[in-house]
């Protein structure tokens, strides 16, 4: 698809710009770019064309001009459900009848979505994809700005899981709980046998002043001040409650025969992501794991997992 040209793998947070460069399928070089607050917030781009002026530099820098890219979409928007399709209704004309059926029988918490679809196995139903377009346009155009093709949109679980996958092949009764703890915030997606049941995201309340930030090596460090700590321990925490909370919202909501979540699978950039497995294994009652070990096949710190994850979407 991409063959010999140069591919940008770009993963935004509210805090970072994350990335990977390479070719198809694969990854050569990574990196990240420190986001002031006043650039993102939420979700929303608050001031694009700054943006769009990181985006610049990584260009300049690897020789990206006019590269093919593939963007994770940010998290705090993504909706992902189950939905039956009447047998009445073709499997080519399923993504219109589920935007007819917007606001009459799927209802969604945002007014014009982007939406996408993809069967599941062996059912009638399918995995209805949403985001709010309003935040879709805004970043294509600071992208197309910067003078790069988007080829694809991807979302932070799907390449997580993918990345999961290159490591160990879940088995078809596991229920699991995958965890992506990062500073500005944890996204949470419950699979089974391969697919999205559920997704949150809890957006974090600890102030952006709470982090020393340091950049060591193209890499940027986010650590907590000695005096913050305790709100750290206490944020952890609450957090873990609210994880408890929705292992029984899967059991009793979400899973067929209230079967329960088996076990947890935990990534991201979060400095203390050491204590959270630590509480998370006292508190949770089933085996909490990391997605990967400390570097990933590329080479890459544990925290490009989602970088890398896009790159698998393109591998035979």
């Amino acid at each position: 698809m991409f063959r010999n040209k140069k591919v940008l793998y770009l993963s935004i947070k509210n805090h970072v710009i994350r990335y990977g460069t390479g070719g198809e399928g694969t990854i050569d070089h990574y990196g990240e770019v420190r986001l002031p607050s006043s650039v993102l917030e939420e979700g929303v781009v608050y001031d694009p064309r700054r943006l769009q002026l990181f985006f610049e530099d990584i260009i300049d820098e690897h020789g990206l001009k006019r590269a093919t890219t593939i963007v994770q979409l940010l998290d705090q928007h993504v909706l992902v459900r189950t939905v039956d399709i009447p047998d009445f209704v073709p499997a080519e004309e399923t993504k219109g009848y589920i935007y007819s059926q917007l606001g009459e029988t799927i209802h969604l918490p945002y007014e014009d979505p982007v939406i996408d679809v993809a069967p599941i196995e062996g059912t009638s139903s399918v995995l209805l994809f949403a985001y709010p377009s309003p935040n879709v346009n805004q970043l294509e155009e600071v992208l197309k700005k910067a003078k790069l093709k988007v080829a694809a949109a991807d979302v932070s679980f799907l390449s997580l899981y993918r990345c999961y996958e290159h490591t160990r092949v879940p088995e078809k009764e596991e229920h699991l709980l995958f965890v992506d703890w990062n500073v500005d915030g944890v996204s949470v997606t419950a699979y089974h046998q391969d697919t999205p049941r559920f997704s949150r995201f809890m957006k974090s309340d600890l102030p952006t002043s709470l982090w020393e930030v340091h950049e060591r090596k193209g890499q940027v460090v986010f650590e907590p001040k000695h005096d913050e700590r305790v709100f750290v321990d206490d944020y952890i925490q609450t957090q873990i409650a609210e994880l408890n909370k929705l292992m029984n919202f899967y059991r009793y909501s979400v899973s067929k025969n209230q079967q329960p979540v088996t076990g947890v699978v935990l990534s991201g950039d979060f400095p203390e992501l050491g204590n959270v497995r630590e509480e998370a294994d006292k508190q949770l009652a089933v085996p909490v794991e990391y997605l990967s070990g400390d570097v990933l096949e590329n080479g890459a710190p544990f925290k490009y997992a989602d970088v890398t994850g896009l790159s698998y979407r393109y591998r035979r």
